[in-house]
């Protein structure tokens, strides 16, 4: 599931309890609700940087599925795993599972 910052969901993919999160990335990000505006002008030599950025959690945080995101056309930004906690990325995945909880009571 993919959120704003205050846990409102923008975009979901649905997939089996097994399935690795980072192989999901491109399914969660093409189904946004809400999409970045195309570049006025195509950069021909991108920089990850400029890219939209996408905040996650730690199961997000390596190297090939910040590559698959930015094959989506978007930068993740997520804690990496063995490193020391950067300050904010707490409230960002409390967000996002806030939002889960609150989509899933919804059912029944």
């Amino acid at each position: 599931m993919a959120t704003d910052e205050r846990g409102l969901p923008l975009g979901v993919a649905v997939s089996g309890a097994n399935a690795n999160e980072g192989k999901q990335v491109p399914d969660v990000l093409g189904s946004l609700v809400v999409t970045p505006p195309p570049p006025d002008h195509p950069n021909p030599a991108p920089d990850r940087r400029d890219l939209p950025r996408v905040r996650a959690d730690g199961g997000y945080g390596n190297e090939p599925t910040r590559q698959r995101g930015q094959d989506a056309g978007h930068r993740i930004v997520a804690p990496g795993r063995g490193r020391a906690k950067r300050p904010g990325f707490g409230r960002v995945r409390c967000a996002v599972e806030r939002a889960m909880r609150g989509w899933a009571s919804s059912d029944g």
